[in-house]
């Protein structure tokens, strides 16, 4: 096998089936005979542009890849190259390279060298025994982290020199996507409701991690508007209640009114850079989440941050508003005389429940209302298998008696005539300076609506 063929096997293994391409690149004859097809452009940026457009539609969920030629091909590439990067996008460019034992002779062009300050990472090939360990970097480099071109240059002896034996070994890579240190997402989340007017602003990696329907809901459940970037443009529903369109300089009026009134901006998959990204206001609270620690305190002071995959993030911060129950204990002090109500799921329940001893024992009547449906309403589709044969996504309990055994007023709801009367006697209870804790029995639905009802 010779390392071109090595190549086209790997890329066809990746889950390639096309490139685009500008020869002469050997590479495209061997691509081409392992049933990838090729798409020549007139001209090495378009094929560059090419690729980059087929990762952005895809979420760099499949990368584009670009081959040409040595010396000029590579560097009529460069434009191209430099715009990917600039919008952090991840294409492999897998370039010709002169011989080894040209390298560095004039004229020749050599990629690896001249392509560092616009790709994500690159590398050329020395010998064909390397080419499955290298192929591994780049796609684990094209698939994690901050996005990116990725360039792996392949001399022209070592694209027809043999592998040794067993050389060949290579499994696709994987996707490993990382949460947030829950610290973070904690202070953030603190900071974020605290905040008098905040404003989230949302970038192109909402896009690639698939975060939008995760972004929609923190947004509504913290009643918080939303402006993305002209790259992040459709990451949110521009449609929503809470859609300020694109901030910046081709950004709505709507969201700089917002920027000017803020406080708190959280910025979600975005660098901030002030160039796609709107320009911060001065004395604004910031925070960001990212994938990529190169991203954090560039352009702008933070006061917190949290690392991590936007969708797993995003997914950490509804989790972590479902700590609703301490919300209302805090609410309660600093409101005494307001009527504080907490509602919240049996699955809630049986992460923050216990707090409602907290209540009792420091004297803060508040009124909790739990929605026990006995499923993990969402959680089934995620594991079908399991939820089916072994009931994984039901649970069980009566919380209104855990709640009164903790020394709360406690009651149970079964039909909606019941429900008036729990409700004004809950409220009698707490006025009297004891918790309350009504337990409505609802359906057990199974599957959330990915649809509002106008």
């Amino acid at each position: 096998m010779t390392g071109n063929q090595a190549i086209a096997k790997i890329l066809k293994a990746e889950g390639l089936d096309w490139f685009a391409c500008f020869p002469h690149h050997s590479l495209i004859d061997a691509a081409a005979k392992e049933g990838l097809r090729p798409i020549l452009t007139r001209q090495e940026r378009a094929g560059v542009n090419m690729a980059d457009g087929y990762s952005r539609i895809m979420s760099g969920n499949r990368i584009g890849v670009f081959m040409m030629q040595d010396g000029p091909g590579a560097e009529n590439a460069f434009g191209g190259v430099a715009q990917a990067y600039a919008d952090s996008v991840p294409i492999l460019l897998l370039p010709g390279g002169p011989r080894l034992g040209n390298v560095g002779m004039h004229p020749g062009f050599v990629a690896h060298r001249n392509y560092g300050g616009v790709t994500k990472w690159t590398e050329y090939i020395s010998q064909a025994d390397r080419i499955p360990q290298l192929m591994r970097m780049a796609f684990t480099r094209l698939k994690h982290g901050r996005p990116g071109p990725v360039l792996l240059e392949i001399p022209t002896d070592v694209a027809e020199q043999e592998l040794s034996d067993n050389a060949f070994d290579y499994t696709p890579v994987q996707v490993r996507k990382s949460a947030a240190d829950p610290d973070d997402v904690r202070d953030l989340v603190t900071a974020l409701l605290k905040a008098s007017c905040p404003v989230i602003s949302a970038g192109r990696g909402i896009l690639y991690a698939e975060a939008t329907q995760e972004l929609v809901t923190l947004s509504e459940l913290t009643n918080i508007p939303v402006m993305t970037t002209l790259q992040g443009k459709s990451g949110f529903p521009e449609n929503h209640p809470l859609a300020l369109g694109t901030a910046g300089g081709s950004g709505t009026r709507m969201a700089g009114h917002f920027l000017k009134q803020t406080d708190f901006v959280l910025g979600i998959a975005t660098t901030l850079s002030g160039g796609y990204s709107p320009r911060m206001p001065a004395g604004v609270t910031l925070a960001q989440i990212t994938n990529s620690t190169d991203d954090l305190n560039v352009h702008y002071r933070l006061a917190y941050g949290a690392v991590g995959d936007a969708k797993l993030v995003l997914q950490q911060m509804i989790e972590e508003l479902g700590y609703g129950l301490g919300l209302a204990l805090g609410a309660k002090v600093a409101a005494p005389e307001k009527l504080v109500i907490n509602v919240m799921g049996d699955a809630a329940f049986g992460m923050a429940g216990l707090d409602i001893e907290t209540a009792v024992r420091s004297e803060i009547p508040i009124l909790t209302v739990v929605l026990n449906n006995g499923i993990m309403t969402h959680y089934n589709q995620n594991m079908p298998y399991a939820s089916e044969h072994w009931d994984s996504d039901k649970l069980s309990g009566d919380y209104a008696k855990v709640a009164e055994s903790l020394g709360a007023f406690a009651e149970t709801v079964v039909t909606p005539d019941q429900l008036p009367g729990a409700i004004a006697r809950a409220i009698a209870a707490t006025k009297e300076g004891r918790p309350a804790l009504l337990q409505t029995m609802t359906c057990g639905e199974e599957t959330v609506s990915q649809y509002q009802v106008s």
